[in-house]
């Protein structure tokens, strides 16, 4: 009965590694096949070893012996798996080693015969190789992880080393019994079902908690069992009890140590010729490698240096041993490079990075990492003087003005900064835009452009440093926009800086074959504490705060102060070019509430345009021969900052004027979607009066950009169809200094216009081109006298003469000429008498709002013969439309 619970565990074992094999549990599947076939000829050994016969019992002892050789396999296979340190060869030598020590040493305790039987020596095979097995396992268990880096997993070890350890033990008793030994037969049964459980549980076990740890006290093992063996065979031989089996046994050990022996120096043997191999591609790396290694001694000494000094010190490796390493950097360098190299050399840190400046012969930078080593230290010297150039470079680029040298806005702010923070605070920024500039980029290009600027740069820089001022600094902080900052100027002194700078850029530009003369408007600002700047006109006290509203403390706000001193030397700037262009204006506190005011028509520009509040007015143009309204230009209207909604009947004095409004318009881009809605707008209501019987033409501001641009003309047709208002009804009105300047795109786009019958018109005529040679190559109907030459007409001959010149061209042209802003009836009738067909101004009637302007046309006409204000004493009749322009 115990034969056949034996039997039937070893065929759990087989099955259970077989169906391991079948479902690739963590063993790979060829080791689950040998145990699997271990398990299968232990379950017919065990079955067969228990009837009677000695044939029988040598098939059951040959079976275990097979099985047993099956489990070393199969263990061996595993063990390969796992980073063991040594070779499968070296492993079976020493498993072989072990098992017959062990065997040999068992044989001499329990005073074996001298002499066996061979199916005794046979029945003891098993337990030789299963001890041959413990010892592979015994290996396997000194490891902490496989092959692949993975920890073993404690729980599945165990189990393997208990059930080969039960299994060993049970070949082991079995072994005994055959020489007679009186040992209870139940104990082989026990021990032999444990094992074999055991080893039916190992690849269904799950994953430990924690990974085994590794120990290294199995290694010794194989040299005590050999010595304990060879000294318990000499005592069996002192006492007489020596014979062929313990010979054997004896020799079977001594054969095992001298093939471990031997594979152990094959493999010293190989490894020292790896570690020459390595040595030789090292020192082939170290001698051909761009950097330069160097070995030094603990006092920072050269003790080897590869060929790279040669590259990179032009020196040669042999004059660099003996000598003291920091001799490679130059003499303001060595200090920091010794400091660190003595504290790597002598232990003190294991690393240290120091960039170097090398010494003649050698130029360049270097970059020197050392890492400690016994006895000294290794240094890695790296040109990197390719790298700190650059770096050099890009920092330059990012603090200087690549054109023209100059620092840029970022480096200015900085040492604006810094002197704001020092105690003595005198700081004052001068901020200078070009005036004209744009003409020479479009005229001579940009390369010209350029030329100019670094000029202008040069001539900025002579003129910084004043007689008054203890330092200064000029940079270029936009396309045609310099700072100049500059520290211990007295402030009633500024003024007279900012004129400097304007007499500097007076004197005229050569570029090529031409002159230029440009100008500059000066913007100042100064932060100093004192109320004012001169006259008491700056800097007060009150404007003293940050944009955000926060008090402003120059000397703790360094950047942030730099920031806002040059915002302030903007604003001036812009309130210079304001007055005239080619002045110096200096910061006032109603210069940021004017700044404020135009960012707010800006949103409210662009939110009138996204919602529909902005509104058209209708000034009215009369016929000076009889009084009668033939027209009216559409002004675009928009609500104040406030908000304003202008509805039906808005009041015209509570919106933005119409040259503030297009100004805002201008600068933020919105100009061109702003005039394609007041014409739009002017088309439609021209349209409602006509179907009301009131005729009129209806004249709207264009410019170039829009003109220009893709698809105007079909615009202006498809508007006028769907309104179904007559072209000849719609006048188009463009400044003479946008047509005058005009010899591109904008003539044939003209010409389709009055092809069409759209009338055109120079608005602002006679503000003082030079040419007017453009009036042969415009096809254009009319002319706008500007405001500006009516001035002192009636009272001063030549005005008038002017006049009178100017409206004689125009007619003799075959032009219309309106005359703009009359602002009395005087001026009235002296142009009616001049020959100007027609005029508009506070004197007729102001802008109105669209509704009233319908009134205006049902009206009688206007004696141009009252002399009455500019709204009493004024009768309207009945107006007509303009006769057609030919």
């Amino acid at each position: 009965m115990p034969d056949l619970v034996m039997a039937a565990a070893a065929a759990v074992a087989g099955i259970s590694w077989a169906a391991s094999a079948r479902a690739r549990r963590p063993y790979p599947r060829w080791i689950a096949v040998w145990l699997a076939s271990w398990g299968a000829t232990a379950a017919v050994a065990r079955l067969t070893g228990g009837t009677s016969g000695d044939v029988v019992s040598l098939v059951s002892d040959t079976l275990l012996l097979i099985a047993a050789v099956l489990v070393l396999v199969g263990v061996a296979w595993a063990t390969r798996m796992v980073s063991t340190g040594s070779g499968p060869a070296a492993t079976l030598a020493e498993a072989a080693l072990v098992g017959t020590s062990m065997v040999t040493l068992a044989w001499a305790v329990i005073g074996a015969p001298v002499t066996s039987t061979p199916p005794a020596v046979l029945a003891a095979a098993p337990a030789v190789v299963d001890l041959a097995t413990s010892s592979l396992v015994l290996r396997l268990s000194g490891a902490a992880t496989g092959r692949d880096g993975s920890a073993l997993n404690r729980r599945r070890l165990l189990i393997t080393c208990l059930g080969v350890y039960l299994v060993t033990a049970a070949d082991v008793v079995h072994g005994v019994t055959a020489f007679g030994a009186p040992i209870w037969p139940g104990v082989e049964d026990l021990t032999a079902t444990a094992g074999y459980l055991c080893g039916a549980l190992v690849p269904w076990v799950g994953r430990a908690a924690s990974p085994v740890r590794a120990y290294h006290g199995h290694r010794a093992v194989p040299f005590v069992l050999v010595t304990s063996a060879v000294l318990a065979v000499c005592i069996q031989a002192v006492l007489g009890r020596t014979g062929p089996v313990p010979v054997v046994l004896v020799t079977l050990v001594v054969a095992s140590m001298v093939a471990l022996q031997a594979l152990a120096v094959r493999e010293n043997s190989r490894l020292v010729r790896d570690l020459e191999t390595s040595r030789q591609r090292l020192a082939a790396l170290v001698e051909n490698t761009s950097d330069l290694i160097v070995r030094l001694d603990e006092n920072g000494r050269v003790l080897a240096a590869n060929a790279a000094a040669e590259r990179l010190l032009h020196r040669t490796p042999v004059s660099l041993i003996g000598r003291s390493f920091d001799d490679v950097a130059r003499v303001e360098d060595r200090r920091q490079v010794r400091e660190a190299v003595l504290t790597v050399a002598r232990g003190r840190t294991p690393s240290a990075q120091v960039e170097l400046r090398l010494a003649y012969p050698a130029t360049g930078t270097a970059q020197l990492r050392l890492s400690a080593v016994p006895g000294g230290a290794v240094a890695n010297l790296n040109d990197i003087t390719d790298a700190v150039e650059l770096r050099q470079r890009l920092e330059r680029m990012a603090r200087y003005d690549q054109m023209t040298g100059l620092v840029n806005r970022a480096h200015l702010l900085d040492v604006v900064g810094a002197w704001l923070s020092e105690p003595q605070l005198d700081v004052a920024v001068l901020y200078a835009d070009l005036d004209g500039f744009k003409a020479v980029n479009d005229r001579f290009g940009h390369a010209a452009g350029d030329r100019v600027l670094a000029e202008v740069a040069v001539r900025l820089e002579a003129v910084a440093s004043g007689p008054e001022a203890r330092r200064s600094l000029v940079g270029r902080v936009g396309g045609d926009e310099f700072v100049v900052a500059i520290e211990g100027t007295p402030p009633e002194a500024l003024a007279a800086a900012g004129e400097r700078v304007v007499d500097a850029l007076r004197p005229s530009f050569t570029v090529g074959d031409h002159t230029l003369q440009l100008g500059v408007s000066v913007g100042v600002a100064w932060a100093g504490g004192a109320d004012d700047v001169s006259n008491g006109r700056a800097n007060g006290k009150a404007a003293d705060k940050l944009s955000d509203g926060s008090d402003l403390d120059w000397a703790a706000h360094g950047e942030a102060g730099a920031a806002e001193l040059m915002h302030r030397a903007d604003l001036a700037m812009y309130q210079a070019k304001a007055a005239g262009r080619g002045r110096v204006a200096l910061w006032e506190p109603a210069f940021k509430e004017r700044a404020r005011r135009r960012v707010d028509i800006a949103i409210g520009l662009r939110r009138a345009l996204d919602t529909g509040q902005l509104a058209v007015a209708y000034q009215p143009i009369v016929r000076l021969v009889d009084g009668r309204v033939i027209g009216a230009e559409a002004l675009l209207r928009s609500p104040r900052p406030d908000g304003v909604d202008p509805g039906v009947g808005f009041d015209l004095e509570e919106l933005v004027s119409p040259a503030e409004l297009v100004a805002v318009a201008e600068d933020t881009g919105s100009i061109t979607e702003m005039g394609e809605w007041v014409l739009a707008q002017a088309v439609q209501q021209a349209a409602e009066w006509a179907a009301q019987g009131l005729e009129a033409r209806v004249s709207v501001n264009m410019s170039v950009q829009q003109l220009i641009s893709p698809g105007f003309v079909e615009a202006v047709t498809g508007v006028l169809e769907a309104c179904e208002l007559p072209a000849e009804r719609l006048v188009l009105e463009l400044t003479e200094n946008q047509l005058a300047g005009e010899t591109g795109p904008a003539v044939p786009v003209l010409e389709r216009l009055r092809d069409i019958g759209v009338q055109l018109a120079i608005d602002d005529f006679g503000t003082g081109y030079s040419s007017l040679a453009y009036l042969r190559r415009m096809p254009v109907h009319m002319v706008k006298i500007d405001r500006t030459l009516l001035d002192g007409i009636g009272e001063d001959p030549r005005a008038t003469a002017l006049v009178r010149s100017v409206v004689g061209m125009a007619r003799d042209l075959g032009l219309w000429v309106v005359a703009e802003g009359m602002e009395d009836m005087a001026t009235v009738r002296l142009l009616r008498d001049l020959g100007a067909q027609a005029g508009q101004g506070f004197a007729l009637s102001r802008a109105v709002p669209a509704q009233d302007f319908a009134a205006v046309l049902a009206g009688p006409a206007l004696d141009l013969s009252v002399d009455g204000g500019r709204e009493a004493d004024r009768t309207l009749i009945k107006g007509t439309t303009m006769a057609p322009v030919r």
